[in-house]
């Protein structure tokens, strides 16, 4: 029974209690007083018969009944509102009680104890305020969990290259290096790394708060696709890997910020490059999926186990932690791209027959 059904029936059933209770005293106390004023006034008439006799047309005294039943009224009207304070006192303590307990555990939320829940003990508004009250609670738990692995993923990638970084230039104080080109390049490419870093860690902050704008312009798929393979090429053919497109005809064009599209494929294809093996083979494709167009990255590379699927696109989340650090990876990539296809209003995923087997990347945006 929803709340205001219960507020309403309990102000009708105290009203109904109290006009009955205080009908029945007020009866009670009327026919008992009555009885006695009766017995009176019998008395008064036998003492009075010639005063009645001589007066005919006087009308006997009925100031006492009248007294009688005012004061059965105000009588059964004070305990019939003893009575109905206290029903409603008990009313309020169980509509109030919930509350409380509401009031209660934002208390101890509010005090970091975020695995505080309300205890539901009805289906009213009540009740769902305290659903909604622990959905909240557990969303804030969730929050505070990926607050805190986030600095710990922060803290464990700043340190491997802060401390490479130092580990050289205490060797070339201490002349254990040599000061040669090939230590400097070292050192830069683990700053390097820390920039990439950081640069990373901006771009996800601000995707993950909706602060990028998307400036979206109707135009086709192919040429976007076509200008990142032609710019991420050489990178391929350094390591010995395969890149090619794979185009279906006619396509029709979508509305997309050109810019940020190509930062996800740079992002995909870039995954592709760290985890495919020399030798291996990257294809980008695009092709029409009902209403959307379908960008799809395959690679020959390590593959996904199926549990990890899920993962793949939190931050910091890598398959293969000591091939992604050594090539520079921030584990931040994925992360980035999951957002900006969402705000194209798009859907992105990866399927993997498993581990050694491959992965394939896809993601849509809508038809123009």
């Amino acid at each position: 029974m929803k709340l205001g059904s219960k507020l309403l029936l309990s102000h009708l059933a105290v009203a109904l209690i109290s006009i009955s209770l205080a009908g029945l005293l007020a009866v009670v106390i009327t026919a008992g007083s009555l009885n006695l004023v009766l017995l009176f006034s019998l008395d008064l008439e036998r003492s009075s018969q010639l005063h009645f006799a001589t007066q005919p047309d006087e009308a006997p005294p009925t100031e006492p009944a009248i007294e009688v039943i005012i004061g059965a009224i105000v009588i059964g009207g004070i305990i019939a509102s003893a009575v109905a304070a206290a029903i409603s006192l008990l009313i309020s303590r169980r509509i109030v009680r919930p509350v409380r307990a509401v009031a209660k555990v934002s208390r101890y939320i509010a005090k970091g104890h975020y695995a505080s829940r309300v205890e539901v003990n009805s289906t009213d508004e009540l009740g769902e305020l305290a659903v909604s009250f622990n959905q909240m609670a557990a969303a804030l738990a969730n929050t505070e969990t990926t607050r805190r692995q986030l600095l710990a993923d922060i803290s464990h990638e700043l340190k491997t290259p802060l401390a490479s970084i130092k580990a050289y230039m205490e060797g070339f104080q201490d002349g254990v290096i040599a000061p040669t080109k090939e230590h400097f390049y070292q050192v830069h490419r683990e700053a390097d790394r820390l920039q990439r870093l950081v640069n990373d860690l901006q771009e996800l902050s601000l995707v993950a708060e909706g602060a990028v704008k998307i400036n979206p312009t109707v135009c086709l798929a192919a040429p976007i696709v076509e200008s990142v393979v032609e710019r991420l090429q050489p990178q391929f053919e350094v390591k010995g890997i395969s890149l090619t497109t794979e185009i279906s005809p006619n396509l029709p064009a979508v509305c997309v910020d050109r810019e940020r599209i190509e930062q996800v494929l740079i992002n995909l294809l870039g995954n592709g490059l760290q985890y495919t093996p020399v030798g291996g083979r990257v294809v980008a494709k695009i092709d029409r999926h009902n209403d959307s167009l379908r960008f799809v990255v395959q690679d020959t590379g390590i593959g996904i186990a199926p549990d990890n699927r899920e993962w793949v696109f939190q931050r910091f989340f890598r398959v293969d932690k000591s091939r992604a650090r050594s090539r520079g990876g921030s584990g931040i990539g994925l992360t980035i791209a999951r957002y900006l296809v969402e705000a194209h209003h798009g859907r992105i995923w990866v399927e993997s027959p498993g581990e050694n087997q491959g992965s394939t990347f896809y993601f849509t945006v809508p038809i123009a």
